[in-house]
């Protein structure tokens, strides 16, 4: 990690020296390069704004083969990668939630909710910000990687 002086560390520890990459990036390759099927980032509200765009791009940057939610204060965002199939999330009706391309994806299908998406192409944009689930769950089925953020039901908020 840049960011911690490994002479004061008393614990082992992997160096992960690309700096083409993120630490976090570079983790969470690690990870599922050891077979970790499923990894869950906690902690990631913190620190600066441009932090949470960082996170996400981690996510959809990271190789395939691991189911990665980031979990925050209120929202869970979810790594979609077409491999995985189809996506159905079970939430309650009348829930917001939304869905994010980070690049050009040349079919997007969302049923389940108040906007759906029928075999569309999706960028980097607001057209998947704040959807509602009309039904007990949502179904997403993509060409291209995409970044899913609904509540975490476990909040204390």
């Amino acid at each position: 990690m840049d960011s911690v002086d490994s002479e004061s560390l008393t614990v082992s520890f992997t160096k992960l020296d690309d700096q083409s990459k993120s630490d976090l990036t570079k983790s969470l390759d690690l990870l599922i390069q050891r077979g970790y099927e499923e990894i869950d980032i906690i902690g990631v509200d913190g620190g600066s704004s441009e932090h949470i765009l960082g996170i996400w791009a981690s996510m959809y940057e990271a190789i395939l083969g691991c189911k990665i939610r980031a979990i925050h204060r209120d929202r869970i965002s979810y790594r979609y990668h077409p491999d995985d199939g189809d996506l159905r999330i079970s939430m309650k009706p009348g829930t917001e939630f939304s869905i994010f391309s980070m690049e050009k994806t040349e079919s997007v299908t969302l049923t389940g909710a108040k906007w759906e998406i029928n075999n569309q192409e999706l960028e980097f944009s607001t057209l998947g910000l704040h959807n509602i689930c009309l039904d007990n769950e949502i179904c997403i089925n993509s060409t291209g990687k995409l970044i899913v953020i609904f509540p975490n039901y476990y909040s204390s908020e």
